[in-house]
């Protein structure tokens, strides 16, 4: 699919990242040094995509950067990147480099550092990502035809892409991002040379995975990057032996956001187990298992949960209705897990899709209604603080939930029929000798 590209210019970019490259720009230049904004920032230009950060290649070598700069941080000294801290922001300065053995899947093993543009490119990841464009003058350098490659619709790697893809696994994590973001189609010799070099993804660790599936589900169309992997075979590489389901991601529309996609990608480990106990512990190795953040681990964990529950009305549709239904949909992750039974089932049950229209045309005061009763009632009631408090404060919201209780003043004459009721009742310890 052919794209309608732009010349790449500075004055497209955001003030401050402009200002940033052309003082740095300028800076290496007095110092008699080479300046080249390069990669993402250069590709998203030409898209017409304004850039959200900058990276900038150079002939100096890091000791000559540091010597040009005040402030500078040595994030990478050894191959031979730092930071240069301009206009409030972190600047990452890169001296032209080619990359000796990657032993580790991620980094070279030595660098040897560069004088030449065309050096540098040769050792990038995709053609469309080794485009230079010089801050001061506006000069374009394109050694790799990237520009071509994009106006074409296509992503390919720069040089031999099954080298590529020995150097860093990630890479092909990459491809499927890159193609979805910009809706590009995969050069079909950088897809075969994915396929057949998988296997460099089962050394990548957990942690860059999961950053590029954050990345990919925060993208308009997550499901081609899915797909491409799928077709790769890159997330059975990535997560041996996990239940996926890669196809239902499609069905659930763009941008879903990470946890929503976790919870579509990853088949609910809990299905098909007996208990609620045994059903919890499995998801909960499953998620620790994938080394993600907390709080995506409770997300994902109740989007399960209220799915199955979901799931369940088919038995159970009574289940959709009361106080409880109504608990359920102010629950923070209830349209996620919609979302995700919408997407995972051959069908919708009816009482959660009637349950998901009535959320929709909720009014917050509808779920979130103002208390009736408040805890200085029930002490006026007479109950003695304790765990009675929230056992009476929760039959009051639920009465209230389900229209049972409209007013205050019904309220507190129910409060205090419900205390004189449990004075009136004997206890154990009153009955008649010998009964229970």
């Amino acid at each position: 699919m052919k794209k309608r590209i732009r010349q790449p210019n500075l004055e497209d970019m955001d003030a401050r990242l402009r200002d940033a490259s052309r003082a740095i720009g300028d800076r290496l230049d007095a110092a008699g040094f080479q300046a080249w904004l390069v990669g993402g920032c250069v590709r998203d230009l030409a898209l017409g995509i304004p850039p959200h950060d900058i990276d900038i290649a150079t002939d100096a070598r890091p000791d000559e950067v540091r010597a040009t700069f005040e402030r500078t941080v040595a994030v990478g000294a050894a191959f031979g990147t730092i930071l240069v801290l301009e206009e409030g922001m972190g600047v990452e300065v890169t001296t032209f480099r080619t990359d000796g053995a990657y032993l580790d899947g991620r980094r070279p093993e030595s660098v040897r550092f560069g004088t030449t543009l065309e050096e540098d490119a040769a050792r990038r990841d995709f053609t469309c990502n080794a485009l230079y464009l010089s801050p001061r003058t506006g000069e374009l350098r394109d050694p790799e035809n990237g520009i071509a490659d994009l106006a074409r619709g296509h992503l390919a790697c720069v040089g031999d892409p099954a080298e590529r893809f020995r150097e860093d696994g990630l890479r092909i994590l990459r491809l499927g991002r890159f193609a979805a973001a910009f809706e590009l189609e995969v050069d079909q010799a950088t897809l075969q040379a994915a396929k057949r070099e998988r296997g460099s993804l089962a050394g990548i660790s957990r942690e860059r995975v999961i950053h590029e599936l954050e990345r990919i589900a925060g993208g308009r169309v997550p499901a081609r990057a899915i797909e491409i992997f799928r077709e790769v075979g890159a997330l059975e590489s990535c997560f041996p032996g996990a239940a996926l389901r890669p196809g239902c991601v499609a069905r659930l529309g763009p941008e879903p956001g990470f946890v929503r996609l976790l919870a579509t990608l990853f088949e609910d480990p809990g299905i098909g187990l007996g208990t609620a106990e045994e059903r919890r512990e499995a998801r909960i190795a499953l998620l620790k298992s994938l080394r993600i953040s907390r709080r995506a681990q409770a997300g994902c964990l109740r989007i399960w949960e209220l799915e199955e529950w979901l799931e369940g009305t088919r038995r159970d549709p009574e289940g959709c209705t009361g106080a409880r239904a109504v608990r359920i949909l102010r629950d923070p992750w209830f349209a996620d897990a919609f979302a995700v039974h919408r997407a995972c089932r051959a069908s919708v049950s009816p009482a959660a899709a009637d349950l998901a229209a009535r959320a929709a045309s909720s009014k917050p005061e509808d779920l979130h209604p103002e208390p009736l009763v408040t805890a200085a009632d029930l002490r006026d009631a007479g109950l003695e603080p304790g765990p009675e408090f929230g056992v009476v404060l929760r039959e009051v919201e639920d009465l209230q939930l389900e229209r049972r209780l409209r007013t205050r003043s019904d309220a507190i004459a129910w409060l205090r029929e419900r205390v004189a009721s449990a004075r009136r009742k004997p206890s154990s310890q009153d009955s008649p000798e010998g009964e229970e």
